[in-house]
């Protein structure tokens, strides 16, 4: 079953991590991993622009982009309680100067 496959009528790069949280919404990275290069998925150009993380509403399955400033959000996993959401930022294999975090 496919959940998610655009966002703002635009074809998701390579959605790759998710998680659930206990309301039902669905939470993943969307990194350009899987159309940089034939290697990892089929090269193509990124329709959005950008690498973001998404949740998708349950009630009404709407995508909405919960950030949209990281290089390559690659890895997310929710605290216990769910108050915090940790998201892997692994922007340095495209650079030197990008990002190797987790915020």
């Amino acid at each position: 079953t496919t959940i998610a496959e655009k966002w703002k009528g635009k074809r998701l790069n390579s959605p790759n991590d998710v998680v659930v949280r206990s309301d039902g919404s669905i939470w993943f990275t969307d990194p350009s991993y899987g159309i940089d290069t034939d290697y990892e998925g089929d090269k193509a150009e990124s329709e959005i622009g950008a690498c973001n993380v998404y949740r998708v509403d349950p009630d009404t399955g709407d995508v909405e982009a919960v950030i949209t400033d990281m290089v390559r959000p690659n890895g997310l996993a929710f605290s216990l309680d769910e108050s915090l959401l940790y998201v892997a930022d692994t922007g340095r294999t495209h650079g030197e100067k990008n990002p190797a975090h987790m915020r």
